[in-house]
């Protein structure tokens, strides 16, 4: 996990210098009516995200009340495992959808200056999240700030929270100079590495959160 996640802090430096008034460019236009599935399946996805890895930040406490109280089941821990990761845990949305909601915390000892991070990633079922391109425009809408291309992928670097808004971080990893420096800012503040992930079809978010505890 660990490796990964500084794989994609290090492409998301090597891009091109952030300006912070930098604006994604549109989506694609499609031709012919867009079905209204398709909106009403990304917001109820964005929605299921953000409730339980946004705003929980991963912290498997806080998961574990959100998913209770939205009625997600908990898959037995017997049916995974990790030689990377601790804390694992996942769980299986109501009514039988096939999303699976997965979260994570990395070893002691495993990412340098006593960083901890959680992931907390929703898989869902095939193209139930709508299309890659709506994905990210709503969760861009949904964040107030853009995202950054990143080796196919789609990446928010953020501190803060819905709440009290969202502060788009880039501009410090960048000046930070190296995937290290970048990481050890969540030792001053946490910060949230939101990824869109997947192709189209098969899109869904990513939540890293790197902290002091």
């Amino acid at each position: 996990m660990t490796r990964v996640l500084l794989a994609v802090i290090a492409s998301v430096l090597a891009a091109a210098p952030v300006r912070s008034q930098e604006v994604s460019p549109p989506p694609p236009v499609r031709i012919g009516p867009a079905p209204a599935v398709d909106e009403a399946a990304t917001a109820r996805y964005l929605a299921d995200f953000t409730r339980l890895c946004l705003d929980t930040a991963g912290e498997r406490a806080a998961v574990r009340a959100a998913v209770s109280a939205a009625g997600w089941g908990e898959v037995p821990a017997d049916a995974f495992q990790s030689d990377e990761a601790v804390d694992l845990a996942a769980w299986r949305a109501p009514g039988g959808d096939g999303a699976t909601l997965l979260t994570s915390a990395s070893r002691p000892g495993d990412v340098a200056d006593g960083l901890i991070v959680r992931t907390c990633i929703l898989q869902p079922a095939g193209g139930s999240a709508g299309p890659r391109s709506r994905l990210q425009a709503t969760t861009t809408t949904a964040i107030g700030l853009p995202g950054t291309p990143s080796g196919g992928n789609v990446v928010w670097i953020l501190s803060g929270d819905a709440r009290a808004g969202f502060r788009d971080e880039r501009a410090a990893f960048a000046a930070a100079g190296s995937a290290e420096a970048g990481m050890a800012l969540g030792l001053d503040r946490p910060i949230l590495m939101l990824t869109l992930v997947g192709a189209d079809g098969d899109a869904g978010l990513a939540l890293m959160r790197l902290s002091a505890e």
